[in-house]
C-alpha cells in the first residue's frame, strides 16, 4: 500500500497515512510522531488504539526529528509499504 509524504499535524507532530485517504483521520494513519515515533501494528480499533502501535526512540525535535522519521519508514518498508 502506497504512503503520503510526511504530513505535518497541530505544527509540531507528523504523520504518514495511507495515499488517497483523509489525513485528519487517526484510523488513516501507520507513523506518527510526537515525541516518540510509532507505526501502527494492528488496525485500528475504537478502544485502546494506543495498543496498535510499535514505538521507537524518543526523538528530540516532534515531528521533524530527522531520525524518528528514519526508524518509522525503515519500519513501514519491513511490513511492506510503498514510500
Amino acid at each position: 500500500m502506497k504512503l503520503t509524504d510526511w504530513i505535518i499535524i497541530d505544527g509540531y507532530c507528523a504523520a504518514r497515512v495511507l495515499e488517497g485517504t483523509d489525513s485528519s483521520k487517526v484510523e488513516n494513519r501507520v507513523a506518527f510522531i510526537e515525541k516518540t515515533p510509532r507505526i501502527r501494528v494492528a488496525p485500528f480499533t475504537e478502544i485502546d488504539d494506543f495498543k496498535n502501535w510499535k514505538c521507537g526512540d524518543k526523538g528530540s525535535e516532534y515531528g521533524m526529528d530527522e531520525e524518528s522519521r528514519e526508524w518509522c519508514d525503515a519500519e513501514l518498508l519491513k511490513l511492506g509499504y510503498t514510500l
